[in-house]
């Protein structure tokens, strides 16, 4: 119709042409394997002794969530924050000596088996906490895997001195979020997230430090998780109900703005737990937050067809 012929001349002028489009440039294809992992008797214990610990506890929420995100990156990074809790307590006594007895974490067993794999092939580990950074680091050096540190407190010229070390030197980054932005990373290609943010636009940050303009090659992602872990939920509903790991950069943002919910994807997840008294409860909270993200990709997708069909491909604000 004539008025949609001229309502699309109107906001063209207030339109920019796409960049991808302008300099028809195609990404790589990126590709995503999730590996879950089943929790060593210690960690299990670790683990069940940590629910139990926070269902019996008045503690306050910001300090559940952190020892829960901790928990899901390493048992080590559960150990720092446990020891800095004020007072004593049986129950955190027994978490911490679990820890402390702990012979074999699992993603570690499946992290060397990724580095052995191609050894000369470039690698970049991500890990939230520095006690995950110093137990990656340990166990890659202890069997001999050449690599180089990168993280948020470092000084400018010790950045640029690991990414050269990195480019020219040592198959493996291991690398904190902080540390890697703003960094070229394009001459690598794989990517292990060794732990997940709850948040799935900081999982995209990570990806996009390869997967992005001037990256020539298909991009390769490894998560890992502990099967029953808040972590292994998240990374079911992200990959099975909406392919988040394989979408187009800047897809993820928009489905999460079509979410019903107005609280962050965090909080989300933080009130499902805080609302299940059983891991069955805590299985249909997250079967229902995955109904609803598939639902809110739906939502996208329609909006997505009617931009393009009212200002064509070539376009954004």
């Amino acid at each position: 119709p004539a008025s949609r012929d001229k309502l699309r001349d109107l906001l063209r002028d207030v339109m920019i042409r796409n960049t991808r489009s302008a300099i028809d440039l195609k990404l790589p294809k990126r590709f995503a394997t999730t590996l879950r992992e089943e929790p060593t008797e210690g960690e299990r214990e670790i683990y069940l002794g940590l629910k139990d610990y926070l269902r019996g506890k008045s503690l306050n929420r910001l300090t559940v969530y952190h020892l829960l995100k901790e928990a899901g990156s390493s048992p080590f990074a559960l150990k720092q924050s446990l020891l800095r809790l004020p007072g004593e307590g049986s129950d955190r006594e027994g978490i911490i000596r679990s820890i402390d007895r702990l012979q074999e974490v699992s993603k570690g067993r499946t992290l060397l088996d990724l580095v052995r794999k191609n050894p000369q092939e470039k690698k970049v580990i991500f890990v939230q906490y520095l006690k995950t950074m110093d137990y990656v680091t340990g166990l890659l050096r202890q069997h001999g895997a050449g690599h180089v540190t990168f993280k948020g407190a470092m000084t400018l010229e010790e950045k640029d001195a690991a990414i050269r070390r990195f480019r020219d030197e040592v198959p493996v980054l291991v690398s904190t979020e902080s540390g890697g932005e703003g960094r070229n990373l394009q001459f690598c290609n794989t990517i292990i997230n060794f732990d997940l943010p709850w948040n799935p636009m900081r999982i995209e940050q990570r990806i996009g430090r390869l997967h992005r303009i001037g990256q020539t090659r298909d991009v390769f992602i490894f998560n890992l998780a502990v099967r029953e872990t808040l972590e292994d939920y998240i990374i079911e509903i992200l990959d099975s109900k909406i392919n988040m790991f394989e979408m187009v950069i800047g897809e993820i943002e928009p489905i999460l703005g079509h979410l019903e919910k107005e609280e962050e994807f965090e909080e989300i997840v933080m009130e499902i737990w805080m609302n299940s008294s059983s891991d069955v409860d805590l299985r249909k909270g997250f079967e229902s937050l995955g109904e609803a993200l598939l639902k809110a990709k739906k939502e996208y997708l329609k909006t997505k067809v009617l931009d393009e069909d009212l200002l064509g491909r070539d376009y954004e604000i």
